[in-house]
């Protein structure tokens, strides 16, 4: 059984402030041209956002950096994806290796300039050479399938490149061993958590994210993302 998704749902409101945060960050404390993003769950360019959805957006976080960026989208009814927000902010400077397991996803993105990964999973990021200045990674709950993996396989990941994962979760998942085995691996992350408040709308997964910092990332640096990212989980 896959998450229920709408566009701009609570799951969206905290992976999406994180990714423009975590991008801010990263695209100053690593000034590479151009930067390097690799978004290997990619989901669809942009996607139809329903009414609810948008008028919360619109009435509840207009002092938000989330609005900002989808603001002329909101105008068509539209939601802007990751890949799509991540190219707003950093515009020509950047570089984005993408993959889904839905060919239709991938075909949202014709005529961008963009390069396909030839992946088997998202994951498989991980165990790639290629360097990055950020992977982002959104998966299904099938994560929980393979949950012990994953974390390894980023362990190995941070020693050249930042990773930003969400994480969908419920009540009957092993989330607290999931942080166990983060902390069993001896990986620096900054964790962020938005429960559902509306299950009718929101579906009834909560979401989680973590940031998990290359090493060359100092800590002085971290506490200040981190400072930024508390800011942002707030306002979910």
């Amino acid at each position: 059984m896959k998450v229920k998704y709408n566009a701009a749902n609570t799951g969206d409101l905290l992976k999406h402030s994180w990714l423009i945060e975590v991008t801010e960050f990263l695209s100053k404390q690593l000034p590479s041209d151009p930067f390097k993003y690799a978004d290997t769950f990619c989901g669809f360019k942009e996607y139809e956002i329903e009414d609810f959805f948008k008028e919360r957006l619109i009435n509840q976080y207009q002092q938000a950096k989330l609005y900002e960026v989808q603001k002329e989208y909101l105008g068509r009814n539209r939601y802007l994806g990751s890949a799509g927000i991540f190219r707003k902010l950093l515009v020509d400077r950047v570089q984005i290796d993408i993959f889904d397991a839905n060919p239709d996803a991938i075909k949202s993105f014709s005529g961008e300039d963009v390069t396909i990964l030839p992946l088997k999973s998202g994951y498989d990021v991980l165990e790639t050479d290629i360097v990055y200045d950020l992977i982002f990674l959104d998966p299904y709950d099938d994560f929980w399938e393979v949950y012990e993996g994953v974390i390894k396989k980023i362990g190995m990941k941070i020693k050249n490149s930042s990773v930003l994962l969400f994480v969908p979760f419920k009540e009957q998942n092993p989330y607290r061993e999931l942080i166990e085995t983060i902390k069993r691996a001896g990986i620096r992350y900054i964790n962020g958590v938005a429960e559902i408040r509306n299950p009718e709308m929101d579906g009834k997964w909560n979401a989680a994210m973590f940031f998990f910092p290359a090493n060359e990332i100092s800590a002085e640096h971290l506490i200040v993302i981190d400072n930024k990212l508390k800011g942002a989980t707030n306002l979910i």
